[in-house]
């Protein structure tokens, strides 16, 4: 299971890579405020930074998104009420998964690509497990909590034996305080998008740590078109490109490419 889709007035519905099944059930209010008050320990409208980020990060990593009515002040969203739906989007743990890459990330600026739900995050998770186990030192900024899973301080997810994680900070603010207290010779996060977070990646690099991130996208001439990615691509930044795809439910990497944008595989 990776998604469960909860809608007020229709049905459940259950999402995996190979099927999607629908359970006959009226949701009601009441259903979906049990449900937000009991993965927030009944804090859930006390979380208002993430709140106004479209979910809460839930222990192990597991994620609750939702939409409702947005409350808009000077062009700027302030709060979301009358929620109705939710999409809880499941975390999963494949250890070794990453071996099919192995060749690619050791010591190396790496870019995931993939659209979402195809297993960027997974992927990314598995790759700090490896690098980590050998004896690598591995900084973590796990922005929106789903890297790790952290609770209490402690990764519910595995990420290997040296890495350190910093949670719910930006990447640009997780660069720097990383470099300056942690000395990592790795830096691994989620989804880059925002420049800032371009401006973290080169400001690692520029500091001789290595930096693996993802981003969405299927194609080199899809993502190549997005600004900030063409500098990266253009200035050499990442020494490979890693596309992963999804057939019939099934992942796998579709294409490697160098940094001069050739194919590897």
């Amino acid at each position: 299971m990776e998604e469960i889709r909860i809608r007020k007035g229709k049905n459940i519905q259950l999402i995996s890579g190979e099927s999607n099944i629908v359970i006959p059930y009226d949701i009601t209010s009441n259903d979906i405020d049990y449900i937000l008050n009991l993965a927030t320990d009944y804090s859930f409208y006390a979380n208002t930074n993430q709140i106004l980020e479209g979910f809460v990060t839930l222990k192990k990593g597991h994620r609750i998104g939702f939409t409702g009515l947005g409350i808009i002040d000077n062009n700027k969203l302030i709060a979301l009420r009358n929620i109705s739906s939710l999409n809880i989007r499941i975390a999963r743990e494949v250890i070794g998964c990453s071996d099919v890459v192995e060749k690619y990330i050791f010591y190396k600026n790496v870019l995931l690509i993939s659209p979402p739900m195809v297993g960027k995050t997974t992927m990314l998770r598995d790759i700090a497990r490896k690098i980590s186990s050998n004896k690598v030192k591995v900084g973590i900024i796990d922005e929106r909590r789903e890297i790790a899973g952290s609770y209490d301080g402690r990764s519910s997810l595995d990420v290997g034996d040296c890495s350190d994680v910093l949670e719910n900070v930006s990447k640009k603010t997780g660069t720097s305080l990383l470099i300056r207290s942690m000395s990592p010779q790795v830096i691994i996060t989620d989804e880059i998008g925002k420049e800032e977070d371009y401006e973290a990646i080169e400001n690692a690099l520029l500091s001789g740590v290595n930096v693996i991130t993802t981003v969405h996208g299927s194609s080199m001439e899809e993502i190549g078109k997005r600004k900030n990615i063409k500098r990266l691509i253009d200035e050499k930044i990442f020494d490979y490109y890693i596309f992963l795809s999804m057939k019939e439910g099934k992942r796998y990497v579709k294409e490697v490419y160098d940094r001069e944008v050739m194919l590897c595989k």
